[in-house]
């Protein structure tokens, strides 16, 4: 018994002694005590976000103008600069910068025969987006509205760069 009893009060004091003297850091901690700060962690770490975004309707361009003031507002709690390409409307625009162009005054047809009179100059946008979109590989795509334009566009999207996240808002 004595022997059981030595062993049990030798294996209490070493995992009190291990415990309580020595603090387990986790792996936060120890980039932390490696780069220097969090703030130079992060800028190592993490480059800007590209976010692509295409409105073809007014509704769709106040939608994206929100959507863009709160992707700003919530990845700059995490210090995360983020970068918005795409076409929209005026709004976007002012949200996003000039890196949205605006198409609504020509995108925003109503009806068949419009879309028929204006299937040239469609098709045209539609290939110098997915164009764009090959070059500038974001990290997401956020199809707002628009479906008869932009449901096309995620499956062309999905074939040509399967990496890329489609959100359709």
């Amino acid at each position: 018994w004595g022997l059981l009893l030595l062993s049990f009060f030798f294996f209490f004091f070493f995992w009190f002694f291990f415990f309580f003297f020595f603090k387990q850091k986790t792996a936060y901690e120890i980039r932390l005590s490696l780069v220097g700060s969090e703030n130079v962690y992060k800028r190592q770490q993490m480059r800007a976000k590209k976010i692509y975004l295409i409105s073809g309707e007014v509704s769709g361009d106040t939608h994206g103008a929100e959507l863009i003031h709160a992707i700003q507002s919530e990845l700059s709690k995490v210090d995360l600069e983020v970068e918005f390409f795409g076409y929209g409307g005026p709004e976007m625009r002012q949200a996003g910068g000039g890196d949205i162009r605006d198409w609504i005054e020509k995108a925003a047809v109503m009806g068949i025969v419009e879309v028929l009179k204006h299937y040239r100059w469609f098709k045209k946008q539609f290939h110098s987006m997915l164009d764009e979109l090959k070059q500038l590989q974001p990290d997401a795509l956020i199809l707002i509205d628009y479906p008869g334009f932009n449901l096309r566009m995620a499956k062309a999207v999905r074939k040509a760069l399967p990496a890329t996240k489609i959100i359709y808002y």
